[in-house]
């Protein structure tokens, strides 16, 4: 299932990538800007489904814990979901967040 996933975002990737080579020089700034989201959204999306692995093979007994910066992880998540908040319009706040003795793959 997972490579069912991974080859259509190699394709949006790979493709992107070779026409970003092929037309940078073509494009303006705004056009540019577009095929960066692109082929950065192709990247973190890679990685989710490669998390998506490492969180379907994680079991809770015996996990070794290590301790996490929630707001590094906090950063990761509005990351992966920057397009949805900017399209909502949604205003994120929060206060420091602590550190916690934490799986990393299931918390983000």
């Amino acid at each position: 299932m997972i490579h069912d996933l991974q080859e259509p975002l190699h394709a949006i990737a790979g493709y992107s990538q070779l026409f970003e080579q092929e037309y940078q020089n073509r494009l303006d700034k705004a056009a540019q800007e577009y095929l960066a989201y692109i082929v950065d959204g192709a990247v973190r999306m890679r990685q989710l489904i490669q998390d998506l692995l490492a969180y379907s093979r994680v079991g809770t007994r015996g996990q070794v814990l290590s301790s996490i910066d929630s707001n590094v992880a906090l950063n990761q998540a509005l990351s992966n979901l920057q397009v949805a908040i900017a399209q909502s319009n949604a205003i994120i706040t929060h206060d420091h967040l602590p550190t916690l003795l934490a799986d990393k793959t299931q918390l983000v």
